[in-house]
């Protein structure tokens, strides 16, 4: 029987074309990688409805979850790196771009990319496909940060996924940045007949010190010349063996978005500080701060404060969270505690409430 073997040809930069047979995709691989995330949530108010409000993956109440069972592939054919990772899950559920799947479904292709090495900079590459933001300091998965709940900043504010292309140069040690052209936020197919551009700048004065600079801007709501936008950044700095100190901070807008006034702009604007506490080789402790004005109301919606009267939100956060990891085992222990200038959150009552307390417990194996 005769073997067929279809070739992936993508245009690069400069007319340049990259052939990968598919044949010979898997040759050196792939390497096979994931986890399986498991928590827990108790919502001090007690809600109705089962559900942790203006929470981004952590929305159920007294409820053990498959937050996320992610598998990647990964490996290299002939001097071209390729990633797959497909999620499970109701992470999965809560980043799924549009015109992929369903919530319902719980599923998510979470990234699939090709990356090249650049024939005009021998220090850049091209990477085509789906690909995880480049805005922010949080990521997807939850065991690659300091707390098992996100933050309204990664959540509310930012993208979580792209389809596109882009091109990364690290310049030095110290120095590097990546441009991009893709679709927009979290679409697998465009909405309009313009693109989103997306940027990075990252900068390492020293090997405790680092910041990363990034943004987003085009439009986004199927009508041309409406734009949207945000910039972030983020920086880490080690103070020693035992604590490290991060921030991050959000701008964004959107023409004609805003909830409060119908047809004006919506801003919004946040900020999030942490700190990582170590313990012990095993042990340590992650105390997050943040801070969120969404007062035009596009991205955590409208709600009433205490006299009835209806506006956007200014969020504050505090997270503490305890984390044991040992091998490919993590264990988190966390509290964390919202609070909101109108009344989001709701009780065992059905009443609404300014703020809510939550305490979690999270397992994730990594193999």
């Amino acid at each position: 029987m005769k073997t067929i073997i279809y070739g992936l040809r993508v245009c690069l930069l400069s007319g340049a074309i990259l052939t990968m047979p598919l044949g010979h995709l898997f040759a050196q691989g792939p390497n096979v990688s994931g986890f399986i995330d498991v928590g827990y949530n108790y919502n001090f108010n007690k809600p109705i409805n089962h559900t942790n409000d203006l929470r981004v993956f952590d929305r159920t109440h007294n409820n053990f979850t498959i937050q996320a069972a992610e598998i990647v592939w990964e490996g290299t054919s002939n001097n071209v790196d390729y990633r797959i990772d497909v999620d499970y899950g109701s992470d999965a559920a809560g980043t799924q771009s549009a015109g992929f799947t369903n919530a319902a479904l719980q599923i998510d292709l979470q990234q699939a990319y090709i990356t090249a090495p650049c024939p005009t900079f021998e220090k850049g590459h091209l990477t085509a496909g789906k690909w995880a933001t480049l805005l922010g300091r949080e990521v997807i998965e939850s065991g690659n940060n300091d707390n098992f709940s996100r933050s309204y900043l990664f959540g509310y504010s930012i993208p979580f996924t792209h389809t596109g292309v882009k091109y990364d140069y690290k310049a030095s040690a110290k120095h590097e940045f990546a441009l991009g052209v893709v679709n927009g936020w979290d679409n697998l197919t465009d909405n309009n007949k313009s693109k989103s551009f997306i940027g990075g700048l990252g900068f390492t004065p020293s090997d405790s010190l680092s910041f990363y600079l990034a943004g987003i801007y085009g439009p986004e709501t199927g009508q041309e010349g409406s734009g949207k936008g945000a910039v972030t950044l983020s920086a880490d700095l080690t103070v020693s063996e035992k604590l490290t100190l991060k921030a991050n901070g959000v701008y964004g807008s959107e023409e004609g978005a805003s909830a409060l006034t119908p047809g004006d702009e919506s801003t919004w604007m946040g900020v999030a500080a942490y700190a990582v506490i170590r313990l012990c080789e095993k042990n340590s402790i992650a105390l997050r701060y943040e801070n969120f004005d969404d007062t035009d109301g596009s991205q955590l919606g409208l709600a009433a404060n205490e006299q009835g009267t209806i506006g956007g939100q200014v969020v504050n956060e505090l997270t503490l969270t305890f984390q044991n990891k040992k091998d490919s085992m993590i264990k988190r222990l966390e509290w964390r505690h919202d609070l909101s200038n109108r009344q989001p959150f709701i009780d065992d009552k059905g009443m609404t409430q300014d703020s809510q307390s939550i305490i979690a417990f999270e397992m994730i194996l990594t193999f």
